[in-house]
């Protein structure tokens, strides 16, 4: 009786949820919008959590440990090791920034993937689920990731940047030239927006899919 109840009660909430779920149903600018305004609050907390952490790492690993690195160094006569320290001490809080953004990352999917209403909980979720599985949590965040870095890597190295700069800093010889070269690289830096995106969009079905595995 109990089991039927609460199967009762999560009817609506499971006809809701199909909408978002379900390929085959219409997937228009209402639906989209109606989807949108269901996750929004949950992201906007999520996202105060992510800050929150994002200042502890700054905090602790930043400028606390540079504070003591000064109370060590203050009468140190060779500056050398005072730059590998503070450069250990800058890969550190890279490293600490990284491994927030991969927790936020899965606490996102999660966020949505089990309909969580509490950004904490997913946020705690998600922490767990990346500390257990940190390695291949890495790899999937870390792959779609870096193939969107390297497309702006082969767009600065693709693009002949002297004859840009050349054909936007001279009268040219044409006056059509500027605004080619203009309009060439708008269209350029849209297709790249858009690569990375998809690279983006990508990392996250990984994410969603990788959790669904797991559990």
């Amino acid at each position: 009786m109990r089991g039927s109840r609460g199967d009762a009660a999560r009817r609506p909430y499971e006809a809701e949820r199909a909408h978002f779920r379900d390929p085959d149903l219409p997937q228009g600018p209402f639906a989209f919008f109606r989807d949108a305004g269901r996750y929004a609050w949950r992201m906007v907390r999520l996202m105060i959590i992510g800050l929150i952490c994002y200042w502890l790492v700054f905090l602790v690993l930043n400028q606390g440990f540079a504070r003591l690195t000064r109370r060590w160094t203050v009468a140190a006569l060779d500056d050398r090791p005072v730059f590998w320290i503070n450069l250990g001490i800058g890969l550190v809080t890279v490293v600490g920034l990284l491994f927030v953004n991969l927790v936020m990352d899965y606490a996102r999917v999660n966020l949505v993937r089990e309909e969580e209403t509490s950004a904490v909980l997913a946020f705690l979720s998600s922490l767990g689920f990346s500390l257990s599985r940190l390695r291949k949590a890495l790899a999937v965040y870390a792959i779609p990731s870096l193939l969107g870095v390297g497309l702006l890597v082969v767009y600065r190295l693709v693009v002949p940047w002297s004859f840009v700069n050349e054909s936007l800093g001279s009268a040219g010889w044409s006056h059509l030239r500027e605004p080619l070269v203009l309009a060439l690289l708008f269209f350029g830096q849209q297709a790249i927006m858009l690569g990375r995106y998809w690279f983006r969009v990508a990392a996250w079905a990984s994410e969603w899919s990788y959790c669904g595995g797991a559990n």
